[in-house]
């Protein structure tokens, strides 16, 4: 189980897409790996799931601690753009229904991306060049 976060990263969640992304190129090596005895490796990577994670307290604690620095109405706007992205993700049911799926498929793909909207947040963030996507990163969250 991966994330979307394995191949988009988005900021302040640096520490969380390195592992996503470790995650990622182990998966591919395994899955090449395990092919000599028929064994397949399938990535599910989830963009946002609506669960009660993301009502923490702590997220609120992390935007108050950094409110007198540069970073705070940044991260104030990158808080709040989650926030609405939960409430538009997929449900844990539509997650467990992607990973029963890719179990019975005859012939799954090696990589599920279950991602609300998924032209404009997963489509075309692969297409762009990484240059186009952090301006549009910048543009979405970056304040001063």
């Amino acid at each position: 189980m991966s994330s979307i976060s394995g191949k988009y990263s988005a900021p302040f969640v640096g520490a969380y897409c390195a592992s996503k992304h470790a995650l990622e190129g182990m998966s591919d090596s395994l899955r090449r790996e395990l092919m000599l005895f028929g064994i397949d490796v399938i990535v599910i990577g989830p963009g946002y799931v609506a669960t009660p994670i993301w009502d923490r307290q702590e997220i609120a604690s992390t935007v108050d601690q950094y409110r007198d620095t540069a970073y705070a109405a940044s991260l104030k706007s990158f808080d709040q753009n989650v926030v609405e992205a939960v409430k538009k993700g997929h449900t844990p049911e539509q997650v467990a229904r992607c990973v029963v799926g890719a179990l019975v498929s005859r012939k799954p793909r090696a990589r599920y991306a279950l991602v609300a909207q998924r032209f404009k947040n997963w489509t075309l963030p692969m297409w762009l060049p990484e240059r186009w996507m952090d301006t549009l990163m910048a543009q979405a969250f970056l304040k001063k």
